[in-house]
């Protein structure tokens, strides 16, 4: 497959993510997937990604995947997404949600196979500015 078409992959897994509907994985991860950065406590299988994403749609019911940068380079994608969102739902060991909007920045390189099916995932999101705007960590002074 073509960048165009891995490009359609991501943003449909994106769009899958921005309703809830995890089981979008199962579409768009190959067999064998891993994400090689997953949340502190869970795996990196593509499960553990409709877990993850769950967790987190749960806790902000209006959840918005938002590509703002997509780059091609071979069979490699390159995603800027922001995340939005309001904070309704608790997530584990954090503050009691306050109803607090949510935005934050993320940074994913997908890997994907000749079928088009994602086979890696790496990725970061600015997760200090989510726990300083739910209240479970300070912002720096200065």
């Amino acid at each position: 497959m073509g960048a165009a078409e891995n490009k359609a992959t991501l943003l449909k897994m994106y769009e899958g993510f921005s309703t809830g509907n995890v089981d979008v994985v199962d579409e768009c991860c190959a067999e064998g997937f891993v994400d090689h950065d997953p949340d502190p406590g869970m795996g990196s299988t593509a499960e553990d990604v409709k877990k993850t994403v769950a967790k987190y749609y749960e806790a902000m019911p209006d959840m918005k995947m938002h590509v703002e940068d997509l780059i091609a380079e071979g069979n490699q994608l390159v995603s800027r997404v922001k995340v939005t969102g309001t904070y309704t739902g608790a997530l584990p060991g954090m503050p009691p949600p306050q109803g607090q909007s949510i935005a934050l920045q993320g940074i994913e390189i997908a890997t994907f196979n000749d079928a088009g099916k994602i086979t890696e995932r790496r990725g970061v999101f600015d997760m200090s500015s989510f726990m300083m705007q739910i209240g479970a960590m300070e912002p720096p002074e200065g």
